[in-house]
């Protein structure tokens, strides 16, 4: 979904246009469906005292995990204004069919539509980390060893900063080299990172990891990008600049370069039962919608963009 920013020192501070619009109809549906606030009243009460019982709970987590206090001073402090909010549930639940059921309702559908995200993006992490891959040093051997490459340069998205000849290339580039059956000529290993400041300095923007490069068989580059959470992530920009590096042989007409990325295509397996299959088919909706890093980063705008498409198994 789309997220903006609104303030520079509270990164929190955000607005969901999605949420925003959702909770507009959502309130207009309610005073049609209710059309006084004397009928409104039981469902606002739930809604109100669930919400201070949860908060409570979430301050003991607060106070024990951030304010470093003992178990037993956060339960003291604040167990018996959980005991008072839990008293107003109750209350509260006994007008439950009188309209009750709408926050509840809502608090069920979301907790679906979140735990289902949570649960597909782990089988896809569980598929990419599983995927054989190759160490970056059997890379360079192979470049030293004359092996066949694209005169071109390539840049490789990856989520996994890359910082030595130890780490395994990404999944997506033991594709290219499964599919071609040749490596690009220079490599380059792009990771995106957003920090948590609304700026990063331009002498802070990237970091270059020079893993190999010869002026005879190309090079292999991994380079770190920093954005900040109020800054537009044009990554477009940052490797242009990166074309002209001195200290690198690589192509320096940047419109050559050609960017690498995955979409992952979500498959169904053997999947039984109704919740299951309800879960699966969630998810594929969800992920198809879903805005891509390439679109989120701006790739693809000046420069060529090939898209890899990786099947995932979901069962």
């Amino acid at each position: 979904m789309k997220v903006v920013h609104t303030h520079f020192e509270h990164e929190g501070q955000i607005y969901v246009p999605l949420v925003n619009w959702s909770l507009y109809v959502g309130c207009i549906l309610l005073v049609i469906v209710f059309q006084s606030s004397n009928r409104l009243a039981s469902a606002y009460g739930l809604a109100v005292a669930g919400v201070m019982l949860i908060t409570t709970f979430a301050v003991i987590q607060v106070a024990r995990y951030i304010w470093k206090w003992s178990t037993a001073l956060s339960l003291i402090v604040f167990l018996p204004l959980a005991f008072i909010s839990g008293l107003f549930v109750l209350a509260n639940s006994l007008k439950l069919l009188e309209g009750g059921y709408i926050p509840l309702s809502i608090g069920f559908v979301i907790l679906i539509v979140m735990h289902t995200w949570q649960w597909g993006r782990g089988k896809i992490r569980e598929k990419f980390k599983a995927y054989p891959t190759t160490p970056i040093s059997t890379i360079i051997d192979m470049k030293k060893a004359g092996m066949k490459q694209l005169p071109r340069s390539f840049v490789f998205m990856t989520p996994d900063l890359i910082k030595s000849t130890k780490d395994n290339i990404p999944p997506l580039t033991q594709i290219f080299m499964e599919r071609y059956g040749m490596l690009p000529r220079n490599i380059v290993f792009l990771t995106v990172e957003i920090v948590r400041h609304p700026h990063v300095p331009l002498r802070e923007r990237s970091e270059i990891f020079i893993l190999y490069d010869e002026k005879d068989s190309g090079s292999i580059v991994s380079v770190n990008v920093r954005f900040g959470f109020m800054e537009d992530p044009n990554v477009e920009e940052v490797l242009s600049s990166l074309s002209n590096h001195k200290e690198l042989y690589i192509d320096r007409d940047f419109s050559k370069w050609l960017i690498e990325v995955i979409h992952e295509m979500v498959v169904r397996g053997k999947i039984k039962g109704f919740l299951k299959s309800f879960r699966y088919s969630l998810f594929k909706f969800m992920s198809k919608n879903a805005n891509n890093a390439d679109h989120y980063f701006g790739l693809g705008i000046d420069q060529p963009l090939s898209i890899e498409v990786f099947p995932v198994v979901v069962q």
